[in-house]
């Protein structure tokens, strides 16, 4: 049966269920990344933001939190699998830096052991520096070499909302390839969610907690997402103007639906958000739908020690 739904692809009934997916992904290419280092990569991640890893405290952001890494890590892995359709020649390193890359990128938002009288939103305007220098620390004991781990910073450094990729310098065309593939990963895994728009409540709080707040309350938040939204749209089309091509790649061969289904999300939530806030009446809290499918992850991340209860 096709599935016209992104969110129809993948049920996360646990955790370990982004790194069996993004394993299986990698199963579905002829050059197949090390797998030894992209599950290094995750379970780092995991244990980072449970606050099991020594010299660091348990995620505090509900937005920036494991589910956004994870759901980037396998968006990430859904255009490598595209591009490798596409006849693009990655090496096998290469791939599992940059899945690396995708699954640490937020790694600035954990507080250091050091830092536990104040809140990982307050590191909003470095999290992409710390998140570097997290992976420059944590690198070897991964798999990277000291190049490879450098590669990876470069790709994180990409993540930046100021940074321009293409004003960017690259060691190689796979660098830059996957530079590219990673400043589109985090914003399409963001928009993309079929519990995006709810989720921006968890935004609002965070920009409180960071103490330089852009929004003036929670509407405020959400009508600003228009504004991202078109800002973002533009940043995916110059960053990678191949992405659509291959999403849509990727989703042909995993569930012969041969259209890009991150899109097709994307656009659902935009119209609705636009109808939405033009109600007198709208009420984020009351008038969004997915509530129960965002406190259904909420538990199940905190079942396993990595979120807060809903």
């Amino acid at each position: 049966m096709k599935r016209r739904v992104l969110s129809d692809s993948f049920t996360i009934r646990h955790p370990s269920d982004y790194l069996r997916e993004v394993l299986k992904i990698c199963d579905l290419k002829k050059r197949k990344p090390d797998r030894a280092v992209v599950t290094n990569a995750y379970h780092t991640a995991f244990r980072l933001y449970r606050g099991e890893l020594n010299g660091y405290l348990k995620c505090d952001t509900d937005y920036h939190d494991f589910a956004h890494v994870a759901e980037t890590f396998l968006t990430m892995a859904r255009l490598l699998h595209g591009a490798c359709l596409a006849s693009e020649k990655i090496t096998q390193r290469n791939m599992a830096v940059g899945l690396t890359a995708a699954i640490l990128h937020d790694a600035g938002y954990i507080r250091r052991s050091s830092e536990s009288q104040s809140t990982g939103a307050r590191h909003r305007s470095e999290h992409e520096i710390r998140g570097m220098d997290f992976v420059s620390k944590h690198g070897e004991t991964i798999g990277l070499t000291p190049s490879e781990t450098a590669e990876c910073r470069t790709m994180i450094q990409g993540t930046m909302m100021s940074e321009d990729v293409n004003a960017m310098s690259f060691e190689s065309e796979n660098q830059e390839l996957l530079t590219r593939m990673l400043s589109v990963s985090d914003l399409l895994a963001q928009l993309s969610s079929a519990t995006y728009l709810e989720r921006l409540v968890f935004l609002y709080e965070e920009d409180r907690a960071a103490k330089t707040p852009n929004y003036q309350d929670p509407l405020d938040c959400f009508r600003k997402a228009i504004l991202f939204d078109a800002r973002a749209r533009a940043r995916l089309q110059n960053h990678f103007e191949q992405y659509e091509v291959y999403l849509a790649n990727h989703c042909n061969a995993r569930w012969n639906t041969p259209m890009n289904l991150y899109r097709i999300s994307m656009d659902r939530q935009i119209q609705f958000l636009v109808e939405a806030i033009e109600r007198p009446e709208f009420d984020p809290r009351c008038h969004l739908r997915r509530w129960g499918s965002v406190n259904a992850l909420r538990r199940l991340l905190s079942e396993n020690g990595i979120g807060k209860s809903g």
